[in-house]
């Protein structure tokens, strides 16, 4: 009687340490369990940051699409511009030159208006 009784005590102490080893386990599991409820908060979170930021991401190359159009229209511009520009300074030089031979021509008809008056006056 004396050896059954040692065992159920024996019985009991495995058992008890099973329960609690069992109290542990679910102790664990309940931390594990709420760990990866944050951990998979924090990956929705990240996840909305993410499609947001690809959202602006995706708004901001829109616009640098749009400016860059912007610039080579007005880059093109200046071009024709500069073109023009140049255009207009040849023409102007050319009636500037035409304009001092016109006058040197001028002055050279007065000469020889005025030499002519002369040498008519003298007679």
């Amino acid at each position: 009687m004396e050896g059954i009784k040692r065992n159920m005590e024996a019985m009991r102490s495995q058992i008890d340490e099973r329960d609690h080893a069992v109290s542990e386990t679910h102790a664990q599991n309940k931390k594990y369990e709420q760990l990866l409820l944050e951990k998979d908060q924090e990956l929705s979170s990240l996840k909305y940051k993410c499609k947001t930021k690809a959202a602006e991401l995706a708004k901001t190359e829109k616009a640098l699409a749009e400016k860059t159009d912007k610039l080579n229209e007005v880059e093109a511009k200046v071009g024709e511009s500069e073109h023009l520009a140049e255009q207009l300074e040849q023409a102007r030089d050319s009636w500037e030159k035409k304009f001092e031979e016109a006058q040197e021509r001028w002055k050279q008809s007065k000469a020889e208006l005025d030499e002519l008056v002369a040498t008519m006056e003298g007679l």
